[in-house]
């Protein structure tokens, strides 16, 4: 990804990141103004970039953190390689190595994310914790805890790192257990406390009710957040582009890893150094945690990977002692010889396929139009859903102290509270004020999250906002009426309507998972009309109807579900699949929509490659089915007959 571009299905959360210290230094407080789900930490970073910003522009401030990133990732290699540095330069060199080409950290450090600063803390905590091995002296340990509790004000993962450390020095707690406590907890409140005394409500809800209350986007994207997909990142699997290792191999290679680190420490658990055993448990943790994740993406496995690297090496450090043990001289320099060429083999194998990786995964990066960006006078007002779009036209601050301050829409969608300047509990109210005082509006669809489906609030935004420049990765409209938005009660459908219909929905799914089909279709038709509004009712009646083959019927319910929510990715991919045989071109294009909204939708990518070869466009249609392959490997036996199928390993 270049470092100005923005990424088409992957550069959100980085625009919130930035656009969070943006806003903080023009005066503008996270929780308190605007919501935001994480601590404060990682806008406390960016915050002297963002200042910089202010001279250079918030679009080149933008590419230094994204640069900054990139360094910080180079470092996390070197700090992991510090913490085993005990052990000799052999082990230092593995660890470091290991993080070095982990085969998909282009998901974490190829734009502003928090893992790698995530990561950088829990290091330089778990760096100073241990002198020579063992637990370091109470003005290191408190130091350590300051790392580790500012890792937390990133991240609230930390706090499984924090545990695993303070469970550590229970050994010696008499003179360790003190120093690490205040430390952590000193580096968590000091830079926190002012934005929770500022808004504590806001706060907790933020950063702790909204996150833990969180669930999986929808039932299609099961496999994303299965165990064997979490498993198969962690290893970093996918990022292996000649082997595609199917679930069950993913499953397999993790179980054995793991049972032989938990043999090393027990042939070796006398000789182990505090050190050693604080990697195992973090890496224990930090694993555990991702089983935890409602929702799992790519960039997360790049929290586990320094101390599953560190463990890798602690492991064959300890492992080659053991050996030596055993073996005579002569033998002993061949195993090493044999391990160095090993290691530089695997080295030279990883690398090409990384390289190509992350050419695949930054594929579809692209700057923001300058044509569009021309459009929009500086100073402006400007809404998006996708911050960077603002931030990458150098638009996002406006001079008017009366613009709202929105960061993160599909985030009010999902928390359903209401923020200032608004006390109301539905998005689409606040969403209605913000449109209302906007110039313009950037969104990424025609709709948007921006303009959710109540119809009043449409018909008001197609009346009042014209279209001045639209592509495929961005419309962008002008406010050019003055009608005042629709007043809250004929936005907002009433909660009991709501509930009823979502009960509705959740019968039909219960009636389907029992095979009663019939029964369901009367639930999710007594469901859209309770509330015309709800997307699932008419999406689940056109899934009823496409198992029936009645494709018409089918396609009409998707398109109404289009209309209450135009970025609903299931109903685009679905009508994908109604098109394939009558219309290539026109499944071609919901494809395209789809993966636009859900990139890594491995049946989508699957199904658009083997359309785009049958259309005669191999090169493309191929790269889709190759990461549609690693995404889920057992795809490889739907390949239909007359298309090549990629090159794999024969454990595939």
């Amino acid at each position: 990804m270049g470092v100005h571009g923005t990424t088409n299905g992957r550069g959100y959360d980085d625009g919130i990141y930035f656009g969070f210290a943006l806003r903080l230094v023009h005066g503008a407080l996270p929780y308190r103004d605007f919501p935001f789900v994480h601590p404060p930490g990682i806008g406390l970073l960016m915050a002297p970039i963002a200042a910089l910003g202010d001279l250079l522009g918030a679009r080149d401030g933008f590419a230094i953190s994204r640069v900054l990133t990139a360094l910080v990732a180079g470092a996390n290699a070197s700090l992991a390689a510090h913490v085993v540095r005990h052990r000799g330069p052999v082990t230092m060199l593995l660890a470091g190595t290991a993080l070095a080409i982990f085969p998909i950290a282009v998901s974490a450090d190829s734009t502003l994310l928090l893992e790698p600063y995530l990561v950088l803390f829990c290091l330089i905590g778990l760096s100073l914790m241990f002198r020579d091995g063992q637990i370091a002296s109470r003005r290191r340990l408190f130091f350590a805890g300051l790392a580790l509790g500012f890792a937390v004000c990133i991240k609230v993962w930390a706090i499984v790192i924090v545990a695993a450390a303070l469970i550590i020095v229970l050994r010696r707690w008499r003179i360790a257990l003190g120093p690490l406590s205040l430390g952590a907890v000193s580096g968590f409140a000091v830079p926190a406390l002012p934005f929770f005394l500022a808004a504590p409500h806001a706060f907790m809800h933020d950063v702790v009710a909204a996150q833990f209350s969180r669930v999986a986007a929808a039932p299609s994207d099961y496999y994303q957040y299965s165990d064997p997909y979490r498993i198969s990142e962690m290893l970093g699997l996918p990022g292996l582009t000649v082997v595609h290792p199917s679930s069950m191999v993913a499953v397999v290679i993790g179980v054995t890893l793991l049972a032989g680190a938990l043999l090393v420490y027990a042939m070796s658990w006398r000789s182990m150094a505090a050190v050693d055993w604080a990697v195992l448990l973090m890496a224990a943790a930090a694993v555990a945690a991702m089983f935890f994740s409602a929702e799992y993406y790519d960039h997360y496995s790049y929290f586990t990977a320094p101390f599953l690297a560190m463990l890798f090496a602690i492991c064959a450090s300890q492992a080659w002692r053991l050996i030596r043990a055993y073996l005579s001289y002569r033998h002993t320099k061949i195993v090493a010889v044999s391990a160095v060429v090993a290691i530089v083999g695997v080295a030279i194998f990883m690398l090409p396929q990384e390289a190509s990786y992350a050419e695949t995964y930054l594929a579809a990066a692209h700057d923001f139009p300058p044509a569009a960006a021309s459009l929009v006078s500086p100073g402006s007002c400007v809404v998006s859903d996708l911050p960077a779009y603002g931030i990458t036209a150098n638009r996002f601050t406006a001079s008017n102290p009366d613009c709202p301050l929105p960061l993160d829409a599909f985030y009010l969608w999902l928390s359903g509270v209401g923020t200032n300047p608004l006390s109301v509990a539905h998005p689409a109210v606040i969403f209605s004020h913000w449109l209302d005082k906007a110039n313009y509006v950037m969104v990424i669809a025609p709709y948007g999250d921006l303009v959710p489906s109540a119809p009043r609030l449409e018909s008001w935004f197609a009346s009042n906002f014209t279209v001045v420049y639209s592509s495929s990765e961005l419309v962008l409209y002008h406010h050019t009426g003055a009608e005042q938005p629709p007043s809250p009660t004929t936005v907002v459908t009433s909660s009991q309507v709501v509930a009823r219909a979502n009960q509705l929905i959740n019968d039909g799914l219960a009636a389907e998972r029992l095979g009663q089909s019939s029964r369901a279709f009367v639930d999710y038709q007594a469901a859209a009309k309770e509330n015309p509004n709800n997307v699932y009712a008419p999406f689940d009646l056109g899934t009823i109807y496409q198992q029936r083959g009645d494709v018409s019927a089918a396609a009409a319910e998707y398109q109404k579900a289009l209309s209450i929510d135009p970025s609903f990715a299931n109903a685009l991919y679905n009508l994908g699949v109604l098109e394939a045989m009558s219309d290539p071109s026109k499944a071609i294009s919901y494809y395209e929509m789809d993966l636009r909204l859900q990139p890594d939708n491995a049946p989508g990518n699957f199904n658009l490659g083997v359309l785009l070869i049958k259309q005669g466009q191999a090169s493309q249609g191929y790269a889709y089915l190759d990461k549609a392959l690693r995404l889920e490997p057992s795809l490889r036996s739907d390949i239909p007959p007359g298309i090549q199928p990629p090159p794999a390993s024969s454990g595939s």
